[in-house]
């Protein structure tokens, strides 16, 4: 249903249906530093930014879509992403 009210899920987003991403850094960080870097892959425009991941200490990112198997739902296997400086 085109315009319905759809759950937001840090690291999340409907593209081509949903896709949840996450990150793989180097240096421990705090739940909070989690919490925020996770609201950042949700935004579209971190895509296009991979020097502020960089900066964030992100190396990777692993990206997976859910799909319908039959009358259940599943993700396919994560895809890495090398994050690479424009």
């Amino acid at each position: 249903m085109a315009g319905a009210p759809r759950l937001g899920v840090c690291g999340g987003r409907h593209e081509r249906g949903f896709v949840f991403t996450w990150p793989i850094w180097r240096d421990p960080m705090t739940l909070a530093a989690i919490r925020g870097l996770l609201a950042t892959l949700g935004a579209k425009s971190t895509k296009n930014d991979p020097d502020r991941l960089k900066n964030m200490g992100v190396v990777e990112l692993r990206r997976a879509k859910r799909i319908s198997v039959g009358k259940f739902m599943n993700f396919e296997r994560a895809m890495a992403e090398q994050i690479q400086s424009a």
